[in-house]
């Protein structure tokens, strides 16, 4: 499967909106492409130093986030929504 590919089922973005989503990354700096050492013909995606850092400051961000939406909750009410989460996902084949 051609990388625009797996990256687009990665990511949740339809496939054919992929190569742009990818062009704005690499325009901002986050991504490269590179010549994919296993078919010279497709360019592999990668991240740049500033894309992982990028990377870094979101997930930060959602940790903070999650942390004050689940504030709220016990432990134990934590854990059981954690478990029904698992559940729904694993339903729906994820």
């Amino acid at each position: 499967m051609p990388v625009t590919q797996r990256l687009s089922r990665a990511v949740g973005v339809d496939p054919r909106n992929a190569v742009p989503v990818i062009d704005q990354l690499e325009r901002r700096n986050l991504v490269e492409r590179r010549p994919d050492r296993a078919d010279r013909r497709r360019h592999a995606i990668a991240l740049t130093p500033a894309g992982r850092a990028a990377i870094e400051e979101l997930r930060l961000a959602g940790e903070e986030v999650e942390r004050e939406l689940l504030d709220c909750l016990s432990e134990s009410e934590r854990a059981g929504l954690h478990q029904a989460l698992r559940k729904l996902l694993a339903a729906r084949g994820g």
